[in-house]
């Protein structure tokens, strides 16, 4: 049974606004709920209003169904308020975020699609977590931009992250990490597609629907590890095996266990 003194307090900050992030808070509340994960949620803040977007009324209601405080202002209708590009407004914003969280004493906070740059005063004022679609050493930027990436790279790897959040975005210290090969018996024979027809530009739309189809592929791979990987990297803080001290914690292991796991949970049934 989870000792409550012993419960790590987490915020959790996202726009919500796909798959991958209704999909890693569903897999921290399951992890919570079945006592996984020593672990309360004690507020969610998102940066979209409700009737804002589809996707993100999904995530809210997830979070309103387990009773978590749902915090909400637009960071869209804040700039267009102020007749201003959002970017000149982030520290107002962020200050006027922190203001509504005020009253909550989250120990740490995820960043879990988040989809904003965040100021210096959110920065200094908690230990923030952000994941990260790539490995340590893996590129920058949106999970659709490391995916391009990659085919445009021909890596053979790749992998998650979870890192400290700064204002240099994808940067910080990082915390934990994953990674998992992505040339394999599912996607070599697009990679050899790839290599044998590229050179030859009159066949453009034949490579463009290699590269989708290879996309398409990286991306499921992307989806499979992230959520265990996620919990994982949470586990291992709730048990103090992380710290800011540590060195970066290699959870390879731990989420190819998991992820066998599930497998065989799944063909059981």
């Amino acid at each position: 049974m989870a000792n409550p003194k012993n419960t790590l307090k987490l915020g959790w900050f996202s726009t919500g606004a796909g798959e991958g992030s209704q999909g890693l808070l569903l897999s921290a509340l399951e992890a919570i709920e079945s006592g996984v994960l020593n672990a309360e949620i004690e507020f969610i803040f998102c940066n979209r209003e409700p009737t804002e977007d589809p996707a993100t009324d999904s995530f809210i209601e997830i979070g309103s169904n387990h009773n978590i405080p749902v915090i909400c202002l637009s960071s869209r209708q804040f700039a267009r308020e102020r007749q201003a590009r959002f970017a000149d407004v982030r520290q107002e914003y962020d200050d006027a975020v922190l203001s509504r969280l005020s009253d909550f004493t989250a120990e740490i906070c995820v960043l879990a699609g988040y989809m904003l740059v965040l100021s210096t005063s959110i920065c200094h004022k908690y230990r923030l977590l952000n994941l990260h679609p790539a490995k340590p050493s893996g590129p920058t930027g949106t999970w659709r931009d490391v995916i391009d990436t990659l085919i445009r790279d021909r890596a053979t790897e790749s992998g998650i992250m979870m890192h400290l959040a700064t204002e240099e975005v994808d940067r910080g210290p990082v915390v934990s990490y994953c990674t998992f090969p992505i040339r394999d018996k599912h996607t070599e024979q697009y990679w050899s597609l790839l290599d044998s027809v590229e050179p030859h530009e009159n066949r453009l739309d034949f490579i463009n629907g290699v590269k989708s189809n290879l996309f398409k592929l990286i991306r499921s791979m992307q989806l499979r590890y992230e959520r265990p990987f996620f919990v994982e990297t949470l586990r291992a803080l709730a048990n103090q095996r992380i710290s800011d001290t540590n060195m970066p914690q290699d959870l390879t292991n731990e989420v190819n266990r998991s992820i066998s796991q599930q497998d065989g949970n799944l063909s059981s049934h």
